[in-house]
């Protein structure tokens, strides 16, 4: 059988300088790929996915995909850092970003946020009293992100991030210093259950570390690699626009956004919160 040949043309295509222009864009504006982060993790409070299909509330969901899951969830938590966040709600009853802080691990340092000042108004350490300290407990909370990768019923596993605040975030810590001596919380799974508390209207979680085998390291040292680039990004961000804000006092950049910031209903607990 005869090869057939392929021939390329020779023509030399004449293009406006407005094609040019157009053509020379395609290159200078083409997104690069750069690591924004892992999908977060959450509960899922709608009875419908955006398709129309029904989804089960309080099931797991990693948002923005299509992947739901109502069972217990086996979590495997590789890096966390604590980040402080005010929000404030709008006319339309949603929540609007106010001002966030740095990634951080320790609360007596110094915590810039990005409208200029320090740890959106908090007051930690020795330093100050009791007092002190709640008085400015409501400028912003304290939410704890948890890199790692979840998995449901023996599946893939999936890089996420799970913010929790409140008292999710105090039994997670508990549950991390529930782990062998010797050993790093990385090492373990943790296997996490939605439930509904009685009389109440938001959904918890439990947290049961699965202390049935020591998992190796050397997994997931690609993505603790990414996340350490994603928080480093993070904070570049918020360091921009402390930088930008800073020479603006604390009061004169937040007034306007902590008034009638907390919602109608009073009585909603720390766990309520819908963020």
């Amino acid at each position: 059988m005869t090869k057939s040949k392929t021939t390329q043309s020779t023509a030399v295509a004449v293009q406006t300088a407005e094609e040019q222009a157009y053509l020379a864009s395609l290159d200078t504006n083409r997104p690069k790929a750069e690591y924004t982060g892992p999908a977060k993790l959450v509960i899922n409070t709608l009875s419908k996915d955006a398709d129309g299909n029904k989804r089960t509330i309080g099931s797991w969901h990693i948002a923005n995909t299509d992947i739901y899951y109502d069972g217990v969830a086996k979590f495997r938590p590789i890096r966390h850092a604590n980040k402080l966040i005010r929000y404030k709600e709008n006319s339309a009853k949603e929540w609007e970003l106010v001002g966030q802080s740095v990634y951080f691990d320790n609360f007596m340092g110094d915590i810039p946020d990005s409208t200029g000042g320090m740890a959106l108004g908090r007051k930690f350490g020795r330093k100050y009293s009791d007092e002190e300290k709640a008085a400015t407990r409501d400028n912003a909370e304290t939410y704890l992100d948890i890199f790692g990768f979840v998995s449901f019923d023996g599946g893939e596993d999936h890089p996420v991030l799970y913010r929790v605040r409140g008292t999710k975030l105090m039994k997670f810590l508990d549950a991390f210093k529930a782990v062998p001596k010797g050993t790093r919380y990385s090492q373990y799974s943790y296997d996490l259950e939605t439930f509904q508390p009685d009389g109440k209207q938001y959904w918890d979680v439990s947290i049961a570390p699965d202390m049935s085998q020591v998992l190796p390291i050397m997994p997931i040292l690609e993505y603790d690699a990414a996340v350490l680039e994603y928080i480093k990004s993070s904070n570049e961000e918020v360091m921009t626009s402390y930088k930008r804000n800073s020479g603006n006092k604390f009061g004169d950049t937040m007034a306007e956004n902590m008034k009638n910031v907390t919602p109608e209903y009073t009585d909603v607990t720390d766990d309520e919160m819908p963020f």
